[in-house]
């Protein structure tokens, strides 16, 4: 894309690269690892929303496609390849994207709402996956504590709260 920059003393551009969410599919942004765009993927199905509103089979489509992806990204935090806190953000902004999108549109609104407000994906699955994340967490945390790491080095090496590693280490110190 070429920026045009108009200044007192002339004028002058320069090019840079641009990005088409529209050139990307789902499958693309998850095997790309390109999480962040999400939800500017929901700015590509916006046009569609009037036509999803009327089909109750669509606007289940809809819900779907949102678990799915909801799901997929569990998934890459489970594995390593996002953490945790990118992925509440990354959905915590589809669901504002989505919102704001769909204010006109109930059945959207509600449908997908719910799952990306966390109804939905609030599984057993989900809960167990996250229970045992949470104890591998804290076996890191122990093992390298054991190993003379210090908590803040922790913390910063492994992406987690340092309050948290500071009470994995008063409960080993117990």
């Amino acid at each position: 894309m070429e920026i045009f920059v108009r200044t007192p003393g002339g004028e002058t551009s320069y090019y840079v690269p641009a990005l088409h969410v529209r050139d990307y599919t789902m499958e693309d942004i998850f095997r790309k690892r390109l999480y962040f765009l999400i939800p500017f993927y929901i700015f590509n199905m916006e046009s569609r929303f009037s036509e999803i509103e009327v089909s109750r089979d669509k606007v289940e489509e809809l819900k779907n496609f949102y678990v799915d992806t909801m799901l997929k990204l569990e998934d890459a935090v489970s594995m390593g390849g996002l953490t945790e806190f990118s992925y509440l953000e990354i959905r915590d902004m589809t669901n504002r994207v989505v919102q704001n999108f769909a204010k006109h549109y109930e059945s959207i609104r509600k449908g997908v709402g719910d799952i990306m407000g966390g109804k939905v994906l609030d599984t057993e699955a989900s809960k167990a996956r996250s229970k045992g994340r949470e104890e591998e967490a804290i076996a890191v945390v122990e093992n390298m504590l054991r190993k003379g790491k210090q908590p803040e080095e922790i913390a910063e090496l492994c992406n987690y709260a340092l309050t948290d590693v500071k009470i994995v280490q008063e409960r080993m110190l117990q």
